[in-house]
């Protein structure tokens, strides 16, 4: 899954006069290591790249808004209102979806067909937004060659990467939150004594290997809705002998910031992975939000959504892009 530079439409660049301040390119959130950030930007994907604020009122980085015709009015919420979640590149990947008349979450193929050819999808990355037309069911690049048509197409997203998520009907663009940059960032990945020994407790109950825990990520969400944070970790083991490698990484969620009993959501495939969380949004309008889980590996990156019940996780279907 790629996120390139932002690409300023020849019709807008005509139509508008903009400040030079906003035509700089976006930039890639910081990682851990600098030479695993180079071998993901390598890749499909930015790799360890911190994710951009929500569309909607977000505090990522300023980019354009584009203006006019992507004005929507506010359509109704689940579990009253359909909703389809996309992630994008180059064109719509469905992560989730939710129809009054189904009543469950579905994903993968159930979710292709709940959105015609010349319906409106809002399409967002950051500030930068867009409602585009869904042309019909397409092969995504990242799975180019396998003629397998798991995605949709819309106008102007073939060549990729401006947007991060979409979401049908265009006007519930208000419940999809997404994660910011800062994540990511040294700052955000400081872990105190407290956090250390809990997360080490909670590796190893997971099966990893022992050794010191350091975080990819720490984010601030709201899941439960009860109105204290809850903080997803993103934690590796490393390797002693290189950065390329990890001993183990997974992620975990606190509910409501309570590390002593994490909820466990899985581990990487390889020990060359690590995983993401790109936003939350309620899919099923049931209170309590779905997390979009990002598997970043060397190649490029897989996507799927996490369900929280119970007080207890589960993955919704299967890794997009053929992980």
């Amino acid at each position: 899954m790629s996120r390139r530079p932002l690409r300023i439409l020849a019709s807008l660049m005509v139509a508008l006069t903009l400040p030079a301040a906003l035509l700089a390119g976006c930039k890639g959130g910081e990682s851990p290591s600098d030479d695993k950030a180079d071998a993901k930007a390598a890749g499909k994907t930015e790799g360890k790249g911190g994710e951009k604020a929500a569309a909607a009122g977000g505090s990522g980085e300023p980019t354009l808004q584009v203006a006019g015709e992507d004005k929507v009015a506010d359509a109704p919420l689940p579990p009253k209102g359909s909703l389809v979640w996309f992630a994008v590149d180059g064109s719509l990947l469905p992560l989730g979806c939710f129809s009054p008349e189904a009543g469950k979450i579905e994903t993968g193929a159930a979710c292709l067909g709940r959105v015609a050819a010349g319906q409106p999808v809002w399409v967002a990355a950051g500030q930068n937004h867009q409602v585009v037309k869904v042309t019909g069911p397409v092969e995504p690049l990242c799975m180019a060659g396998t003629g397998k048509k798991v995605a949709l197409g819309a106008e102007g997203l073939e060549s990729g990467g401006d947007y991060e998520f979409g979401v049908w009907p265009a006007g519930a663009n208000r419940a999809i939150r997404m994660v910011s940059d800062d994540t990511t960032k040294p700052a955000a990945l400081q872990l105190d004594a407290e956090q250390q020994s809990k997360l080490q407790a909670a590796v190893a109950a997971a099966g990893g290997r022992k050794g010191e825990v350091r975080a990819h990520q720490v984010a601030e969400v709201d899941v439960n809705g009860s109105g204290a944070p809850d903080l997803f970790f993103s934690v590796f083991v490393p390797h002693p002998k290189t950065d390329e490698r990890y001993l183990w990484t997974g992620a975990f969620l606190a509910l409501d910031g309570d590390l002593s009993a994490p909820l466990f959501l899985g581990k990487a495939r390889t020990s060359e992975d690590v995983l993401e969380l790109r936003g939350v949004a309620d899919v099923d309008g049931d209170g309590t939000a779905e997390l979009w889980v990002r598997l970043v590996f060397a190649e490029g990156a897989g996507d799927r959504l996490y369900a929280v019940t119970g007080g207890k996780s589960r993955p919704l279907g299967a890794w997009s892009c053929g992980v």
